[in-house]
């Protein structure tokens, strides 16, 4: 957390205005969605933007810069963000119509359904914080997409707890800045991703047997 406040502190000039355009734009997602049931459909346009912050704190972590052109390359380019989004949120959208409906019948049936889908969800948003920045890692980019998410599932499957607990704990602070609104705006998103991509991209190293970020040279 330390280092990923200075990290944002030093590099103020491109996280910020990034953040601020995500900020922007969930405002107006959330009052398409107060006038019409459909404005849920604007937020796709949030994917490039949201993946082009995550970009920024994956060359940071792994050139020790970055800049606004990492933010601009993923929105100049954003088929392969998008098809993973629009995914995401595709499965996100299933699970919770499966926990409405299982709610709903409130029968045996019902509650194997909400239990379902409650699990779904967690794993749903765990992997994606642990996919998210290994798709977006620079030392990556020589990898094929089927390969860098399965390296993601691999990491989830064998520190489940670790990575469980990590998921959790960015979820919870990304919810309260938005419940604060300013936070999300300005610089939440982008302390978070920054967090997100020092903890996870690491841990991937070591993974596959890469010396990682950090660690000293045997």
């Amino acid at each position: 957390m330390r280092q990923s406040a200075l990290d944002l502190y030093y590099n103020f000039s491109s996280f910020i205005p990034a953040n601020v355009i995500f900020g922007i734009g969930l405002i107006a997602v959330a009052t398409a969605v107060a006038n019409t049931p459909w404005g849920a459909v604007v937020g796709i346009a949030l994917i490039p933007v949201t993946a082009g912050c995550m970009a920024l704190a994956t060359s940071l972590v792994r050139d020790g810069h970055t800049d606004l052109g990492e933010f601009a390359a993923v929105l100049r380019r954003p088929w392969t963000v998008l098809g993973l989004g629009v995914a995401q949120l595709a499965i996100g959208a299933v699970l919770v119509v499966d926990l409405l409906v299982g709610a709903a019948l409130g029968t045996a049936i019902g509650g194997v359904l909400v239990v379902s889908a409650v699990y779904g969800l967690a794993i749903l948003w765990i992997y994606a914080v642990i996919a998210w920045p290994i798709v977006l890692d620079p030392a990556r980019r020589g990898a094929s997409l089927a390969a860098r998410l399965r390296l993601a599932a691999a990491l989830l499957v064998t520190r489940p707890v670790r990575m469980g607990a990590f998921a959790v704990l960015v979820g919870i602070f990304l919810v309260v800045a938005t419940i604060l609104v300013a936070a999300i705006v300005t610089f939440a998103l982008a302390l978070a991703w920054m967090v997100v991509a020092r903890f996870v991209l690491p841990a991937a190293d070591r993974l596959e047997g890469r010396e990682a970020i950090g660690d000293e040279p045997t």
